[in-house]
């Protein structure tokens, strides 16, 4: 429909064919209606067939036909979805930044829908080429020992790179302890070469990638207190994480600034920007706080 979030590319020959490129770092997804996507749990687990042996014919897929989990083929993929929903199934696929180009070549995957339309799933060896070039780089946050306070300046790390068409991963080293406090400058898509960038998780104030998952920061890391500040001016958002003071075990988790799909041009080149990914390993620290808890 023309509401839909995805990118819906059918096949040129049948149009009851829905075709998805897996390229690295990106995200794909399927929407359909409640109980009626086959495999039911698709994206973790897809049928798994020969790309000679698709002739699009919907008869070719039952429970007998091969399945696979994604994780077996492509390593560190994620999948998500909301079969407990009583309209749509919305399934996401989370790809990681690297793919094995050999892992796969010459098959395909396959979720089905409604007993009339596929889901045509196969690596893009291009794309997947151009991908597992780019560069990556490791840094530091500037940490305050007077005030606790760490730093992490991303923005001229996500920049678009002119000395290189392909984009660099940029990951931020930074080491918390209790009471610390972790504050982000990131820009939003108003800002200049940033018309693209994006935040994963989006809901950065309430999640952060645990174990590359989205999860509550309230559920690894408990009394955290976070808030988000805009300024119009510079159009950039002021993140603020501050580490509660009781931590019974050491935590790491992360947040990903992506800016590689904001495009600029040089010397008649599009140039990419890049992805500063923010690994945060918080110490185990606690000591006894005198206080009341009505939570039950």
């Amino acid at each position: 429909s023309s509401d839909s979030i995805f990118i819906h590319k059918k096949n040129e020959k049948n149009n009851s064919i829905c075709e998805i490129d897996l390229v690295p770092n990106r995200i794909v997804g399927i929407n359909c209606p409640n109980k009626k996507l086959k495999p039911e749990n698709c994206f973790s687990q897809m049928y798994y067939i020969k790309e000679s042996e698709f002739n699009g014919s919907m008869e070719s897929f039952n429970d007998s036909t091969n399945k696979v989990d994604i994780t077996s083929i492509i390593k560190n993929a994620v999948s998500i979805n909301n079969i407990e929903r009583n309209n749509n199934t919305y399934s996401y696929l989370i790809l990681p930044n690297y793919v094995d180009l050999d892992a796969n070549m010459g098959q395909i995957f396959i979720c089905t829908c409604d007993n009339k339309y596929i889901a045509k799933i196969k690596t893009d060896p291009e794309s997947i080429k151009a991908e597992n070039k780019h560069k990556s780089e490791t840094r530091s946050c500037e940490y305050d020992y007077v005030n606790k306070i760490a730093r992490c300046n991303i923005m001229e790390g996500m920049e678009t790179n002119v000395s290189d068409v392909n984009s660099t991963v940029i990951t931020y080293n930074v080491n918390l302890s209790r009471w610390d406090r972790l504050i982000i400058k990131y820009p939003t898509s108003n800002k200049f070469q940033f018309e693209s960038s994006f935040v994963n998780p989006f809901n950065l104030k309430e999640k952060v990638l645990y174990n590359n998952m989205p999860t509550y920061i309230d559920d690894i890391l408990p009394g955290a207190i976070v808030y988000n500040k805009y300024d119009p001016r510079t159009k950039l958002i002021e993140y603020t994480l501050r580490i509660p003071p009781y931590i019974p075990k050491h935590i790491q988790f992360a947040i990903e600034f992506n800016n590689r799909y904001t495009l600029a041009n040089c010397n008649e080149e599009k140039v990419q920007g890049n992805i500063a990914y923010i690994n945060v390993n918080v110490n185990q620290g606690y000591k006894e706080i005198s206080g009341c808890d009505f939570t039950g």
